[in-house]
């Protein structure tokens, strides 16, 4: 018996329409926009009947299709089996490889789903009269058990010997059953492809935040060591853009020693005495009243050997007598201290990064700079603020060909106008989470943690 979570991975395929006994097998592959895509043929769409198909008896409808290029596949939508497991795909087949099979029958007045085990044949193509000469990469089947291939079978997975993942998709079987035509998975590039989340990553970290990346790589260029602001309200992104600016732009700081302090979690122990203790311990000091220069000493003598990155989490959280200790007791202290180390080439970097969430460190009054030739203070960079339609148009312009294929199925303007409605008119949050998990299928909460190192 095959595993439970395949099992329910395979779908039943017929109509709405009791006159109609025609069914067909599918399989779950993925999910869009809260709906589940199911692969199929395009061959069972049709005799089921595209008006009046269901899969499991939930509503479906059909979302792409490969007749038009003598394809026999299609992907339906379907309005539930969110629990269902989508299976995975390899093109890494070869001849003689065991196989592993399922789908639906007729059994007596009821269906049944039974699985088949065989191997692959030879790998072939077929041409469709009214698409000839295009050719479509397909592989030969060779049935073990048995029952053979059945009538209803038309649309399963055709699984490698390990059950994990699919090299083709059953089309017709000859005979009795004991062998078959299955089409490649190469042919469903043409159709869909899913989410690639280092790609969509990559991409995502290419939207919006421009006037403040430029600033920072200008700073950069110019100073070794350096202290950020990044600022703004609750939900404009402040942690996605220090990892942006981190790793599109300071790759090689990865490999250096990172100190990160999240001073919300201090919650009510946000004195000056917990705020330095907490310090302390990242550079293995724990004194209870630790000496403010001690710790400026200890980060300027491990940065003699090493990049050094300096990150607090929402410094609005702080006193501002507290935060103003910070930059005149440590930030200025220990910038000083690398000012000949500096001027001798020093090859090491030290930058540290104020996150403010709320948007009051700016409003405090305290020595700052907006300009890069002023040394030793730290810089604020421009307050966060909403995607803008002209942000969301150069990306998705300029990225097109690395984006996934459902934030390029409309006019870019429709596209544009979709995300700002659901974003609370570009919210970078939202704007992110609106992309994820509506265009791409994927947990917002989820991938954050994957891609948010700092």
């Amino acid at each position: 018996m095959f595993p439970d979570h395949l099992q329910a991975s395979i779908v039943l395929i017929r109509s709405c329409e009791p006159e109609n006994p025609v069914f067909g097998t599918g399989f779950v592959i993925g999910r869009l926009r809260a709906e589940t895509l199911v692969l199929t043929c395009a061959h069972v769409v049709d005799d089921v009947g595209i008006e009046t198909i269901k899969v499991e008896n939930c509503p479906a409808h059909l979302w792409r299709s490969g007749v038009d290029q003598g394809i026999d596949l299609a992907i339906l939508k379907v309005a539930g089996l969110g629990d269902r497991h989508p299976l995975g795909f390899s093109n890494q087949a070869r001849p003689g490889q065991a196989i592993w099979t399922a789908g639906f029958q007729p059994e007596g007045e009821a269906i049944s789903l039974r699985a088949l085990t065989g191997q692959l044949g030879q790998e072939r193509q077929y041409v469709t009269p009214q698409f000839a000469p295009e050719r479509i990469d397909a592989w030969e089947l060779k049935i073990d058990d048995d029952w053979g291939l059945q009538p209803g079978y038309s649309g399963s997975p055709v699984l490698l010997g390990d059950r994990e993942t699919v090299v083709a998709i059953v089309r017709c079987r000859y005979g009795e059953g004991q062998t078959g035509v299955a089409v490649s998975t190469h042919c469903l590039k043409q159709l869909w492809q899913p989410v690639d989340r280092h790609q969509l990553h990559k991409t995502l970290l290419k939207l919006g935040y421009s006037a403040q990346a430029r600033l920072f790589t200008k700073a950069i260029k110019r100073h070794a060591v350096a202290a950020f602001l990044i600022h703004g309200d609750l939900g404009y992104g402040q942690r996605w853009l220090l990892n942006r600016l981190i790793q599109r732009h300071l790759p090689h700081c990865l490999n250096g020693k990172t100190i990160t302090i999240g001073l919300n979690r201090l919650g009510r122990r946000n004195t000056a005495v917990a705020f330095w203790r907490e310090l302390g311990k990242k550079v293995n000091i724990r004194d209870r009243q630790p000496d403010i220069n001690a710790i400026a000493q200890a980060v300027y003598q491990q940065w003699q050997t090493q990049d050094i990155l300096i990150v607090f989490h929402a410094v609005d959280e702080l006193p501002q007598a507290v935060f103003g200790q910070l930059i005149d007791e440590f930030w200025l202290c220990l910038a000083d201290q690398t000012e000949t180390a500096v001027a001798a080439g020093h090859p090491y970097k030290l930058l540290v990064f104020f996150l403010d969430y709320r948007g009051r460190v700016a409003q405090w009054d305290l020595p700052r700079v907006e300009k890069l030739d002023v040394q030793n203070y730290w810089v604020q960079t421009p307050r966060l603020s909403n995607f803008s339609p002209a942000d969301l148009t150069a990306w998705l312009e300029y990225e097109d060909s690395d984006l996934p294929p459902a934030l390029s199925e409309k006019m870019i303007e429709e596209t544009v106008e979709e995300i700002l409605e659901n974003s609370e008119n570009g919210i970078p949050d939202c704007v992110f989470e609106e992309i994820c998990e509506q265009y791409c299928d994927l947990d917002w909460d989820e991938v954050q943690t994957q891609w948010l190192r700092f």
